[in-house]
């Protein structure tokens, strides 16, 4: 399987405790080359002159600060957005960036949204069953979340397996806690759930997008 590109990521949120929680979830990522924040939009700005930049979160009023100096650009944008705010102006935002999260209950989903993104899909949730479904995620722990990535993309045990380095058997114990977590009863049920992950009518809509990049 081909190596993924390490990401250079930047966090701009004037709330510390969310940067610095994003900066811990998505310094464990192996997708991950570096994370660094910033508190203020001069100072990302000042930055993204002087540095190499492949994906920004930013909190939402943040980003209509500074949103002429990012569009256009080669760079991967994840809005950080209290729910209600996902309302307004969500067309403009689904022509402009390329993943919304909310950022009340759904951080610990960055590092997959984060991968999705950077693998050229833009990423929105449903808010109805969004919430629901980040509850869940949120109670697999670090290596079912790793596997959950790699089950979604509709890899094998096996494959599961080689790409994580464990056995196929220790696959199967977690595919089953990672079911049982997300309240799938069989096979085929966690095969609709990845549809429909994938195909956006329940938990994000996610959208193929070959040509965006930010």
């Amino acid at each position: 399987m081909e190596s993924q590109k390490k990401i250079n990521a930047v966090v701009i949120d004037d709330d510390k405790f969310v940067c610095f929680a994003l900066k811990k979830i998505l310094g464990d990522s192996n997708v991950i080359n570096k994370v660094d924040i910033s508190h203020s939009v001069t100072d990302f700005i000042l930055y993204m002159e002087e540095n190499d930049v492949d994906l920004v979160i930013i909190d939402m009023e943040m980003f209509n600060l500074c949103k002429d100096d990012i569009i256009g650009k080669n760079i991967k944008i994840i809005l950080l957005a209290i729910e209600k705010a996902l309302i307004t102006d969500f067309d403009f935002y689904m022509r402009t960036v390329d993943g919304i999260l909310n950022k009340l209950n759904s951080l610990h989903e960055i590092t997959l949204v984060a991968e999705l993104v950077m693998s050229n899909y833009q990423c929105f949730p449903n808010n109805s069953i969004g919430d629901q479904f980040s509850s869940k995620l949120s109670l697999l722990t670090k290596r079912e979340l790793e596997i959950f990535q790699c089950l979604i993309k509709g890899m094998s045990n096996k494959e599961v397996a080689k790409v994580i380095n464990i056995n196929t058997k220790t696959v199967s114990v977690h595919r089953y806690n990672i079911m049982y977590k997300l309240g799938v009863k069989n096979s085929m049920e966690f095969i609709r759930m990845r549809n429909s992950y994938y195909g956006g009518d329940k938990f994000y809509s996610i959208i193929s997008n070959s040509s965006q990049e930010l």
